[in-house]
């Protein structure tokens, strides 16, 4: 019996980890390989693995209940909303914190069904049931997710009941920075949009067709009848002289979006106040393209809608909480802060926020204070003043907390726990996107 057990274990151990489907265990070349190996083999069906599952998930429940109680920093949670194969709606909800060592953590709470249309009240009571069931309803302090008009209203529902509970006055949701370019981009392209699908639908149909993909490549050998042949299937898609000096503006101008796309995505520690000097050049370069004589009038269309967008989402983008993440985060100096938020009001509320959950101090000079504290102190390891995306993804792979703060709490102990609680604010939702990108198919 134990070695049952043991082995419906493994079994469940290897479809979570390779996330495979549970109906595996009811193939038949399955159940085949096995009895190969062992005749009398008899393997769990699809209701025991669930129920492993199901007991191994109350167990670590338990055990990361039990570790958010040990920690003294707040949780900043991502939240995603995606679609199955069968129109079912799933909701992931994943947890990022720094731990006593400064570390940044991060760990998949749930993934919830949602009944359609997913109102604001289900996500708000499916959150609500989920920090109850980790006892972390007093310890969030932001949630970053998309900016669908169902997640806005739940996210003020949300924080509406965490303030009539009494549990967290300082809640606030954010946009995911990723989705708010994704919108941008859109935006600009709709000048050009004719030309883009003539693209798109160019390459659908050469991929679709095993001798278009043949003549396609014969063409660019310059085979004279394969250009001819060519040429009659695909003449609808030809592209003007100025729709194609149209496209390599566009293809030459959003480059900077696709490396910071791709910088947002992929790094280790993205978290909200290095990002916020992304988006900053982003802004800066839709001006320069703006302002600029010599900019081709489609691009200065393009530019001008990207920015009336953006523009929707700069309360949120350079509010307070980026102001915080950033003033807090060693890796940027001071002069860097973009000054849509570095002003005297977000000083003033700093410092009121740090006196109040932080501190008995009382601050006089909040420019002294902001100044003299370890976050931005002589480091090598520093953005130099001409930023770039390029020297913002180097050091975004740097830990933003062993580089001073796990140094200096114990000089700064005030401080370094409003560090620890807004250095895990996180400005995308990709982590959780990815979460439905891994195990979307076995959904």
């Amino acid at each position: 019996m134990a070695q049952k057990t043991k082995f419906n274990m493994l079994v469940t151990k290897w479809i979570v980890a390779d996330t495979l489907p549970f109906s595996i265990v009811s193939s038949q070349s399955f159940a085949t390989m096995f009895r190969y190996l062992n005749s009398s083999i008899e393997l769990p069906s699809c209701d025991v693995i669930k129920s492993i599952i199901q007991k191994a998930f109350a167990i670590m429940q338990k055990d990361i209940q039990f570790l958010f109680e040990q920690i003294s920093s707040k949780i900043s949670i991502i939240l995603d909303i995606w679609t199955s194969y069968a129109n079912v709606l799933f909701i992931c909800i994943m947890a990022h914190w720094i731990d006593s060592d400064w570390n940044l953590k991060k760990i998949l709470l749930d993934i919830c069904m949602l009944l359609h249309p997913h109102t604001n009240d289900e996500i708000d009571t499916k959150l609500h049931s989920v920090f109850v069931a980790f006892n972390i309803t007093n310890k969030i302090l932001c949630a970053t997710t998309n900016r669908s008009s169902n997640m806005i209203s739940a996210m003020r529902l949300l924080k509406d009941n965490l303030v009539l509970q009494n549990y967290n006055f300082y809640f606030q949701s954010r946009c995911c920075l990723a989705h708010v370019l994704n919108l941008v981009v859109t935006n600009g392209l709709l000048s050009i949009k004719s030309s883009i699908e003539k693209v798109r639908n160019f390459v659908n149909v050469v991929s679709s067709s095993l001798s278009l993909t043949q003549n396609f490549k014969e063409l660019g050998q310059s085979v004279g009848e394969a250009t001819i042949r060519c040429n009659k299937k695909l003449e609808k898609f030809k592209l003007t002289p100025q729709e194609e000096a149209n496209l390599q503006a566009a293809a030459q101008f959003l480059k900077l979006f696709y490396e910071t796309t791709n910088v947002l995505s992929g790094s280790t520690y993205m978290i909200l106040g290095i990002s916020i000097l992304l988006i900053d050049d982003i802004v800066e370069n839709i001006s320069s393209c703006i302002q600029n004589l010599e900019s081709p009038e489609f691009l200065k269309t393009a530019t001008t809608q990207m920015f009336e967008k953006i523009q929707k989402y700069a309360n949120e983008i350079y509010d307070k909480m980026a102001f915080i993440a950033a003033i807090l985060d060693p890796r940027i100096k001071l002069e860097l802060i973009p000054v849509d938020i570095n002003t005297e009001a977000n000083h003033t509320i700093f410092n009121n926020i740090f006196r109040t959950e932080y501190a008995d101090l009382v601050l006089n000079n909040s420019s002294t204070f902001l100044t003299s504290s370890p976050t931005h102190t002589s480091s090598p390891s520093s953005i130099s003043v001409t930023s770039s995306t390029s020297s913002i993804s180097s050091i975004s792979s740097i830990s933003p907390t062993n580089l001073v703060w796990k140094l200096n709490c114990t000089r700064f102990p005030y401080l370094s726990q409003m560090a620890k609680n807004y250095l895990a604010i996180q400005s995308t939702s990709v982590p959780s996107e990815q979460v439905f990108s891994k195990a979307g198919d076995t959904v």
